[in-house]
This record gives structure tokens, sequence and C-alpha cells, in this order.
């Protein structure tokens, strides 16, 4: 019997990219067992011997984008607390910051390779009846919107928590509108055309765009 190669993907590893792309793209309720089997070459069956049902592969999936956002985020957040706390974060240091979870947003969101992932950040692929969806949620806006906002709010010269919110949370819904329909951007900016390195400009373009606006935002909060 052939032993097989280390580069050859598991079943496992099968079956949690295909889960991925059709959660992402038909959401967990109209995903089913088979189809997540079917697009791995397996049998049904597989689901069950690798991850025991649907809900626990969901789970799982669910849990490493959990992972990856704590790995992306914590040290800015990190920074963010050393700073406030000891009383040495500077209107500079806020805008450094901002930019960085701005650029972090952009870099995995407008990243062709993720779309399915931001898909399913999305509450609507969410299954209320699942926790881990839940985790998600909070930790999105615990991690990401709600630092987001206690920055701006640094920068921002009326210093309101909600104003600071809303601008956070239509920040962050942009930069998915984005990932999840990256032609809005071509057809809108490029009237559809494609460029050379057109992910990249994609990326330089929203995120110069948003720190822009946002400059803007906090210039117009001083009047």
């Amino acid at each position: 019997m052939r032993k097989p190669r280390t580069s050859e993907k598991t079943t496992a590893q099968r079956l949690k990219e295909s889960a991925i792309h059709l959660f992402g793209k038909y959401g967990y309720e109209g995903t089913t067992v088979r189809a997540i089997a079917k697009d791995a070459g397996v049998t049904a069956g597989q689901i069950t011997v690798n991850f025991g049902s649907k809900e626990n592969l969901f789970n799982e999936i669910v849990m490493d984008m959990c992972r990856m956002t704590e790995n992306a985020f914590d040290p800015i957040i990190g920074q963010y607390s050393y700073l406030k706390q000891s009383g040495t974060l500077t209107e500079d240091a806020a805008w450094l910051l901002i930019e960085q979870i701005v650029d972090t947003q952009v870099a995995f969101s407008l990243d062709t390779h993720n779309a399915d992932l931001v898909r399913i950040m999305n509450v609507r692929t969410f299954s209320e009846d699942i926790k881990t969806s839940a985790i998600l949620s909070h930790m999105t806006i615990s991690k990401i919107e709600d630092v987001f906002a206690r920055l701006l709010q640094e920068v921002f010269a009326n210093k309101r928590y909600l104003h600071a919110r809303t601008v956070s949370r239509a920040v962050n819904g942009a930069i998915v509108s984005f990932g999840e329909h990256p032609d809005l951007l071509y057809a809108e900016v490029l009237g559809g055309s494609h460029m050379p390195d057109a992910q990249a400009w994609m990326k330089g373009y929203v995120r110069d765009f948003i720190m822009h606006s946002l400059r803007c935002e906090a210039a117009q909060a001083e009047t």
C-alpha cells in the first residue's frame, strides 16, 4: 500500500476547505453534509468520522477564525491598553494604532483567498442556534469595532463614544462589503476593467480612502 505524501491534503483538510467555501456561499443552514462531502470528493460518512457532525465542523472553522482574529488584533489591543493605562497615548500614537487596525482589516478582508471566510464572518450566514456564531460575532465587536471606536474617541474632538462607535461600525461594514463583493470597487472606480496588480491597488485605495475620511471626520468634529 502506497504511503501518502506529506504534501497531500488529508480528508479532514479537504472537508474543511469545502465547508468553508460552501458555508461562505450558502450559509450554515443552506449547506448540507452531502454537498460538503461531494465538493471534497469523499462520502458523507467522512464528516462523521472526522468531525462528528456538520455543526462540529462549522464550530472548528469558526474557532480557527477566532484564533486568527486574536493573533491579528491582540498585539494592537495590548499596545493601546499599555499606552492608555500609562497615560502616554498621544493623538499621534492613536492615529498610528488606527492605521494598524485599518491595514489589518483591509489586508485580510480584501485578500481574495479569504473571501469565503469574510462571508462566514457576516452575521447573515450564522445560525442563531450555534454558540460559536455568537462567539465570533462578540469577538469581532470587542476586538475590532469597540477598540477602534475607543481610539477614534482619542482623535475626535467631541469625544462622544456613540459617534465614534457609529463611524467604527461603518468602516468595518464598508471593508467587509468590498471583501464580499470586490467587483463593486472595480465597477465604481475602474469602470469594470481590471488592471495589473489590481488586488494590491484595491487594498491601497480602500485603505487610503478610509484614512482620509477618518481624518476629515476628526477635523469636522472640531468645528
